[in-house]
């Protein structure tokens, strides 16, 4: 009996998350952006900074409070496990694109906001000042822009794979 009405809350809990359209989530909005489409998340997790938010059938990646992309439930081996993301990870389609184009390096902070507007998120390390836009942090340490790193290989502000090897010029 105990069983059953387990099995009946997970069915209705799972026919209810069908109904959100992930359709419109996409990657580069912030973590209100897709909470304002899909509501709250049932679950959460992390693991050093990066974010885990669970909805239905799959876990939203959302390293430095971005929507990246998400981990089927299948698939999940916990927030820790390179596995669970590494192989098995899919994508969200990207934001809005930007015009980059008039963005220079030695642009001020100023100036890129002049250019693009505010950015969508910022994080820093050890001084090093990321802003997100749309698909790519830029990277303007002391405040002056020197560059870029896209969505797709951003490992977080410390990491210096996100940068050293994928770290892209204006």
């Amino acid at each position: 009996m105990r069983m059953i009405i387990i099995c009946l809350i997970c069915m209705f809990t799972h026919q209810s998350i069908l109904a959100e359209d992930f359709s419109l989530i996409r990657a580069g909005m912030s973590i209100q952006d897709m909470k304002s489409i899909l509501g709250s998340e049932k679950a959460s997790d992390d693991c050093m900074g990066d974010l885990y938010l669970f909805y239905g059938d799959r876990w939203i990646w959302a390293p430095g409070g971005i929507v990246k992309g998400y981990i089927m439930i299948d698939d999940w081996k916990g927030p820790c496990s390179s596995a669970s993301y590494a192989t098995t990870y899919k994508a969200f389609p990207n934001s809005r694109s930007i015009n980059f184009s008039s963005v220079k390096a030695g642009f001020s902070i100023s100036e890129l906001h002049t250019e693009l507007g505010r950015e969508k998120a910022s994080d820093d390390c050890m001084g090093d000042l990321y802003l997100f836009y749309g698909d790519r942090w830029i990277w303007a340490p002391g405040g002056i822009v020197k560059g870029y790193i896209m969505i797709d290989d951003w490992k977080g502000p410390c990491s210096s794979a996100s940068y050293a090897q994928n770290y892209m010029h204006f």
